[in-house]
């Protein structure tokens, strides 16, 4: 991909995903989120949007996350089976 700005061309979700992880934004950031969402941090489950909005309170907060996207490119035939 040549585009000058990479995170243009990604998935709506994943891009506002991107976007609200590094704007340290964590309403934003959990609305990504469906309601019943599992997310699995080194073990560690969190489910459903509150528990997860709490996890990223804690932990998701810009001390050392920041997303940055330098090539965005579409998946392999053979990864989208």
């Amino acid at each position: 991909m040549t585009d000058s700005n990479p995170t243009a061309a990604l998935p709506g979700p994943v891009a506002e995903y991107v976007r609200a992880c590094n704007a340290f934004d964590a309403d934003a950031l959990s609305a990504v989120f469906a309601e019943d969402a599992l997310v699995n941090d080194i073990r560690r489950e969190f489910r459903g949007r509150p528990a997860i909005r709490r996890w990223l309170e804690r932990e998701a907060d810009g001390r050392v996350t920041l997303l940055i996207i330098t090539h965005n490119s579409p998946a392999p035939a053979w990864s989208r089976s």
